[in-house]
């Protein structure tokens, strides 16, 4: 099985750019250059340039090689090739999900400064293309080509010794252009949840014809193309509010149950998601488990959610690592009707959920003390202004907690982050998206080592993504129009970092489809 380790290269496409060698006769308003240079200042900036592919890198230890001569060891996770003066020594690497190859970077020494030749597949020709010979540490091998690859997807990459050369290659990292995904996936799909699942994007969504909770997995690295949806509930009107993690191993999904107005839980009986479980009750006899977060937590899965009886934050974690059992559920915040847009997360090795005080209409913050969240910190006051707190998103982004939220009143996305590594003091907030009403369904993650968000804009109706440019989030990027295809669309988005680039799931309210988009 390949060893795959994905890094950040995004392409670009040109922008297009609307120019005028003249507006009006001399002397008009914007008459001659100046009339120009004057509009063109009263403009906003160019929106971000899209990128035409992901340039997605495969990488594969020496030691990971598909086919080897007999002469050729391991040394640690590097390869020895050690050629006699009358024969060769060779190593062959195969790579999938390479279709258009780029480049491949070889880490490799030779002994006393020995060359290198290399081997490329050409399936055009049927035959090897030889490099070389070429010395080390380095070398970059310029492909740029689809004949490089069958017609599956598979290259392959030699490395070849002779004439009584050792040579000891460390790895070698394959370049690939990958073409954007943009999918619909059924023809329903709210309360979107996104994650990786065994190697590849998986979605848990409401299904809002037939009311049931539904799971869809892709079958390929980036969510080109996916398997049939599944439906995990049908007992009544349940699904909404939808949290999908891994938990052991396996696929597990956080939901509340409408009918009978209970927070549930259902895992699945293996890695892919195939095969599922009885879903379970976790907490009752009250009303319970809207704004639900699902999060593993000291090895066991742990919600957060709103306490719709009691109007309280609630927080309640297995007794065991899949979730079979729970424990009773602990109120981390009592104070008002609290508890909206639970979101949690591990933060510095403790369970801590930001969430939105709806008598208040304030953003909060509260950690535990322990591993486990049986005991809980004061909570803090993240953001009193502008309605602050809906739809709020917490991650862990460079060593401290932050979060992304919709701030209602002045029609705003905005970011914080705090100040120190578990989260008891916050700096001021960002306003990322401040026009025509922009932030609402947000959902932030680190994605390719920077912090990004996708979120809707509701009044145009459309989705739309602003990524950071440092790994704090203390400047942003121009923000991205992602889909604006009908009227209202980008609703319920939930952002996943896929192999290095951006994947976001969300619901087209218009047309009642769940969507995907990669790599844009």
């Amino acid at each position: 099985m390949l060893r795959m380790l994905v890094l950040l290269a995004l392409g670009l496409v040109s922008a297009s750019l609307l120019g005028c060698s003249s507006l009006s006769a001399p002397g008009g308003a914007f008459g001659g250059p100046a009339g120009g240079a004057a509009l063109i200042a009263q403009l906003p900036p160019l929106p971000a340039p899209h990128a035409a592919s992901a340039q997605v890198d495969f990488t594969q230890l020496g030691m990971e090689t598909a086919f080897r001569d007999l002469n050729a060891w391991d040394e640690g996770t590097s390869l020895r090739l050690a050629s006699s003066s009358f024969s060769i020594c060779w190593g062959v690497w195969g790579f999938s999900n390479a279709a258009n190859p780029t480049s491949c970077r070889v880490d490799f020494s030779g002994v006393a400064g020995a060359q290198a030749y290399f081997a490329i597949s050409d399936y055009t020709k049927g035959a090897w293309e030889i490099r070389g010979p070429l010395s080390g540490p380095q070398q970059l091998l310029t492909l740029g080509d689809p004949r490089y690859a069958d017609g599956n997807g598979n290259c392959y990459i030699a490395a070849i010794a002779c004439q009584g050369a050792s040579i000891l290659v460390d790895q070698l990292v394959l370049t690939t252009d990958v073409a954007p995904v943009a999918k619909t996936l059924d023809v329903s799909g709210g309360y979107t949840s996104l994650a990786m699942v065994d190697g590849t994007p998986a979605i848990s969504y409401y299904d809002d014809v037939n009311d049931n909770l539904r799971y869809v997995h892709a079958t390929d690295l980036f969510g080109g193309s996916w398997g049939t949806p599944l439906t995990l509930d049908s007992a009544g009107d349940t699904g909404r509010f939808t949290s999908l993690k891994v938990v052991s191993g396996n696929p597990a999904v956080a939901y509340y149950d409408v009918t009978v107005k209970r927070l549930r839980y259902v895992r699945s009986l293996d890695a892919d998601g195939t095969a599922w479980g009885a879903p379970v009750t976790v907490a009752s006899p009250v009303t319970t488990g809207e704004h639900c977060s699902l999060e593993v937590v000291a090895g066991a899965p742990a919600i957060s959610y709103y306490d719709f009886d009691n109007g309280e934050l609630r927080y309640v974690r297995a007794t065991d690592s899949t979730g079979a059992a729970w424990g009773l559920p602990v109120s981390p915040d009592s104070n008002g009707n609290t508890g909206f847009y639970s979101s949690l997360k591990v933060i510095g090795g403790f369970p801590a959920i930001s969430y939105r005080n709806g008598s208040a209409s304030q953003l909060w913050y509260v950690r535990g003390t322990n591993a486990e969240g049986t005991a809980w910190a004061s909570p803090v006051l993240v953001s009193g202004d502008d309605n602050a707190g809906n739809y709020s998103s917490l991650a862990e982004v460079n060593g401290a907690p932050a979060i992304a939220y919709y701030a209602s009143s002045m029609g705003d996305l905005e970011y914080v982050r705090a100040t120190d590594a578990l989260g008891d003091a916050w700096g001021a907030p960002q306003q990322l998206d401040d026009a025509e009403d922009k932030g609402s369904y947000c959902s932030l993650a680190v994605v390719g080592g920077v912090p990004a968000i996708s979120y809707h804009c509701g009044l145009h109706g459309d989705l739309r993504y602003i990524q950071a440019l440092d790994a704090d989030g203390a400047a942003w990027g121009s923000e991205q129009l992602l889909d604006e295809s009908s009227n209202i669309t980008g609703r319920d988005t939930s952002l996943c970092d896929v192999y290095g680039h951006p994947g976001v799931s969300y619901f087209d309210l218009t047309n009642g489809n769940l969507q995907y988009m990669w790599g844009f």
